[in-house]
């Protein structure tokens, strides 16, 4: 009675469940094969870690004691773990655990971490105890103690590489005694140890094994799908077809890059490289078990954007221009993978194509318009624009420029028509074809909020609160998930999601009502988005 289900509130046993789920995720991290979108462990360079090798030939033997009980242990209710979770490697030529030792190391780590599993250990646990057990056992011995020697054991390759550097001279720092060093004769932390908020973080993620993965799971949809992509997707576009003409089975990514604060403490943030890919058919190109993670950089400072990059470029060049093969089902694909275009927000934009902000000269992507200075504000009137367009030969011989100028004068150099250097990111994309506005910073979280605030200034409360009343009242289609909770006075706490149904569907015939003419003309124009998603202009 006591064991009874019945007697368990339904909080404890949907912890009981997640447990569960963690074990089966655990277990599937290390019996399936690398492609695993599973596999998150960082290839790290560990100079204090035990050699697993060994010269000396030896047999793998086995405990017959404890295989018998193994085999012949059955279940009973008071287990809280099933029984056929079964050995983990399948052949077993590892040499003993130690000098005269009964069992070999495969085995003996096999047995642990089938332990480590059903006990809902974490990751610290694992490794503090693999640590304690291989000081109790005989010296020398051969039981690893990272997690990176435990993922050897079962035949792994780790997924990403981790680096560190020194945030003052960006040198790959020296790592001694589980603490970072710069050993750069030119920094100020030379020979020091480095505190976190004096260290960066770069992560590279093998691309060509999560695209695998990716593939994999989603084999259907890249074969006899073309019906559920829209007419006016990107597959559909110029630019996709000139970059993928001599292709058979292209593979193309968006890239995208953003900032976010981590620790508050240290300040530390983190600033991801992500991708999506165009050959899945949206929604499922947005999911997030499909969008790569190229790359990682935690920092207290901004990234270097060429540092960062360099391993995600160089894999991106060598897989478009070499190709790559993929097994899928026992039958090998070879594809091409190349690059679409790069969205981000527009500081993270200026930052990765080392350009100018968005509010200084020069800072328009398409055309070379210097701007003036108005009020303490850059603006671009219209009468003194000068619309000649950017080209991407000459960006290349400007930055290329400027590179040469912070070379001779350092730092202190100034840019040249909003320039700052040389991106590694113009090496796999067309600026500025490639290079393309983010419509939901741009937009929904900038430019309609900006016109609503000004808008709302010059009517009435009561005309404030009939359009808030009207949007409160408003039935919209059940498949559009958006409620109007704030007040259009708030139009900075909404979501984008509110503003896109706001500016696309709702606004306009709202808002002429209360505005003068001149006014809804001018938002009429940002209403002709609506226009530009229309499927019959792309036919």
């Amino acid at each position: 009675m006591l064991n009874s289900p019945g007697i368990y509130s339904n909080r404890v046993l949907q912890q009981k469940l997640n447990r569960e789920k963690q074990k089966i995720n655990y277990q599937h991290v290390i019996s399936n094969d690398s492609d695993s979108d599973s596999n998150s462990i960082i290839h790290r360079h560990d100079d204090n870690e035990y050699d697993l090798t060994d010269n000396k030939a030896s047999i793998a033997m086995h405990h017959l004691t404890d295989k018998f009980l193994e085999e012949n242990y059955v279940t009973d209710n008071y287990d809280s773990i099933d029984s056929g979770t079964g050995n983990l490697i399948p052949h077993d030529y590892s040499p003993p655990l130690y000098e005269y030792a009964t069992i070999t190391t495969n085995e003996a780590v096999n047995r642990l971490m089938q332990f480590f599993i059903k006990s809902s250990f974490d990751k610290n646990k694992v490794i503090n105890m693999m640590r304690l057990i291989k000081s109790i056992l005989p010296s020398p011995n051969k039981l690893p103690t990272t997690f990176r020697q435990i993922l050897r054991t079962y035949g792994k390759t780790p997924s990403s590489i981790e680096k560190f550097y020194c945030n003052n001279c960006f040198t790959l720092t020296t790592r001694k005694n589980g603490q970072q060093y710069c050993n750069n004769t030119s920094c100020r932390f030379r020979n020091s140890q480095l505190s976190k908020k004096e260290v960066t973080e770069v992560v590279i993620v093998n691309i060509r094994e999560k695209l695998q993965s990716i593939i994999k799971r989603n084999f259907s949809l890249f074969t006899g799908s073309e019906k559920l992509f829209p007419s006016f997707d990107i597959p559909s576009g110029e630019r996709y077809g000139i970059i993928t003409k001599e292709t058979l089975h292209p593979i193309t990514l968006v890239i995208h890059a953003d900032g976010a604060p981590l620790i508050r403490s240290t300040k530390s943030a983190v600033w991801p490289c992500f991708s999506a890919i165009v050959e899945l058919p949206p929604p499922v190109r947005e999911y997030q078990s499909n969008i790569l993670t190229l790359g990682l950089w935690v920092s207290t400072i901004k990234p270097n954007v060429n540092l960062f990059l360099e391993g995600i470029i160089e894999q991106l060049l060598d897989l478009s221009n070499h190709g790559t093969s993929i097994f899928v089902h026992e039958h090998e694909f070879r594809i091409n993978v190349k690059t679409q275009y790069f969205v981000s927000d527009l500081p993270a934009k200026s930052l990765f194509m080392k350009t100018i902000n968005y509010n200084g000269y020069f800072a328009c992507t398409n055309c070379i318009t210097e701007g003036v200075l108005y009020n303490k504000q850059i603006i671009y009137p219209y009468a003194s624009n000068n619309y000649r367009p950017r080209t991407h030969d000459e960006f290349i011989i400007t930055a290329n420029q400027v590179e040469q100028n912070l070379t001779v004068g350092g730092k202190r150099c100034t840019s040249i028509s909003g320039i700052k250097g040389l991106s590694s990111l113009l090496k796999i994309f067309n600026y500025p074809v490639d290079i393309i506005y983010d419509y939901m910073h741009l937009v929904c979280l900038n430019h309609v909020p900006t016109l609503m605030k000004r808008f709302t200034e010059i009517i009435s409360k009561d005309a404030v609160a009939e359009i808030d009343s009207i949007l409160k009242r408003i039935k919209i289609p059940h498949e559009v998930n958006v409620k109007f909770i704030f007040s259009i006075k708030s139009i900075h706490d909404w979501k984008a999601k509110h503003v896109r149904l706001f500016n696309l569907n709702l606004g306009l015939p709202i808002m002429t009502q209360y505005l003068p003419i001149s006014y809804s003309s001018h938002f009429s124009i940002y209403c002709l988005f609506r226009s530009f998603s229309k499927e019959i202009l792309f036919n």
